[in-house]
């Protein structure tokens, strides 16, 4: 194994199944994810030439792979609801479950209308449970810019959010 990539598994791996675990909400399709990157990069190493911050690249690729996965899950499960007979009798706990995806599907939604800064922030604080300094690192910018990206941002996702509940009302 290329010792370069030994050592990105080594330091990033629980920090990027930690990361997409928060957004699959299931444990196996996490670990599965989360080897799948890996497996990339493995793969194709150039990837990392051209990134200027090695763990926000994988961030963002854990990010994007995980939403990707949510979005074919869900495509998966309407389909095998227009095919399920209305008779049937559904459990509570798939039911709960599409809630809990279709909810987190929506603030995935709503992150696209922020700006890349403030998205990159809101990700890598509350999917990648980093620090603010952490982030400030991470991300190239002051800690005082990454304060502003997140109040901004969390204030655009609550409005967003707000809006979205009218609608639907």
């Amino acid at each position: 194994m290329n010792p370069d990539i030994a050592q990105l598994v080594e330091k990033y791996s629980d920090m990027v199944f930690r990361f997409i675990l928060k957004i699959v909400s299931d444990r196996e399709t996490a670990l599965d994810l989360t080897q799948e990157i890996f497996v990339k990069l493995f793969e194709n190493p150039a990837y990392l030439n051209n990134a200027d911050n090695i763990k926000g690249y994988i961030l963002k690729t854990a990010y994007n792979h995980a939403l990707n996965y949510a979005r074919n899950e869900r495509a998966h499960r309407l389909k095998e609801q227009d095919h399920c007979s209305v008779e049937q009798t559904h459990t509570p706990g798939p039911e709960d479950e599409f809630n809990k995806t279709e909810q987190a599907e929506i603030i995935h939604c709503y992150l696209n209308d922020l700006s890349p800064q403030q998205r990159e922030t809101v990700i890598c604080r509350f999917y990648g449970e980093m620090k603010l300094t952490e982030i400030a690192r991470t991300l190239n910018i002051t800690e005082t810019t990454v304060r502003i990206h997140l109040k901004r941002a969390l204030q655009k996702l609550r409005n967003l959010m707000t809006a979205g509940q009218e609608e639907r009302t």
